[in-house]
C-alpha cells in the first residue's frame, strides 16, 4: 500500500453510475486536505454534467460522504489511491420482495402462495435517507406495522 506524502498525489477511482451505463475513470491533483464538495466539482467539470452538486452523492465503501467534509475523514490510512462511487440521487431505487405469513410466533406458516406470487415493490429515494427513515418508508408502502 503506497502512502500519500500529503501533496495533490491521491489517484481517485471513480466509479460511476449516474448515467444508465457505469463507467470507471480516475481523477489526479486530489488532495486529502479537499472537501468532497470540491471533489464533486471536478468530477461535474471532468464529465461535463448539467446535474446540480446537491443531486450527486458520492460514496466512500459504502458511506455516504457528506459534501462539507474532507477526504481525510474517510481516508484516515492516507491512501495514495481509493475508489469512490458516484450516484444521482434520482436514480437510486430499491427492490424489496415481501413475504406473507400467517400466525404469530411459533405458529407461522407460509402459505405457497406466497412463494409463487411474491412481489416486487420499487422504491426511489428522492433523497438519500437514514435507515429508520427508510424502513419507515417501506412499512408504510407495504402497509405493514411496525415492529
Amino acid at each position: 500500500m503506497y502512502v500519500t506524502s500529503g501533496n495533490n498525489d491521491i489517484i481517485v477511482n471513480i466509479n460511476d453510475y449516474v448515467n444508465t451505463k457505469s463507467e470507471s475513470y480516475h481523477l489526479k491533483d486530489i488532495s486529502n486536505d479537499m472537501l468532497i464538495s470540491e471533489i464533486i466539482t471536478k468530477i461535474k467539470e471532468f464529465k461535463n454534467y448539467t446535474h446540480d452538486s446537491s443531486s450527486l452523492v458520492l460514496y466512500f465503501a459504502r458511506i455516504e460522504c457528506n459534501p462539507n467534509e474532507k477526504l481525510s475523514t474517510y481516508n484516515k490510512s492516507n491512501r495514495k489511491t481509493i475508489k469512490l462511487e458516484i450516484y444521482l440521487s434520482q436514480l437510486i431505487t430499491v427492490n424489496i420482495r415481501p413475504l406473507q405469513s400467517c400466525g404469530t410466533g411459533t405458529t407461522r406458516c407460509l402459505p405457497l402462495w406466497a412463494f409463487c406470487f411474491r412481489q416486487t415493490i420499487k422504491i426511489q429515494i428522492m433523497d438519500t435517507c437514514e435507515v429508520r427513515v427508510l424502513k419507515q418508508k417501506i412499512y408504510d408502502l407495504t402497509d405493514e406495522a411496525i415492529a
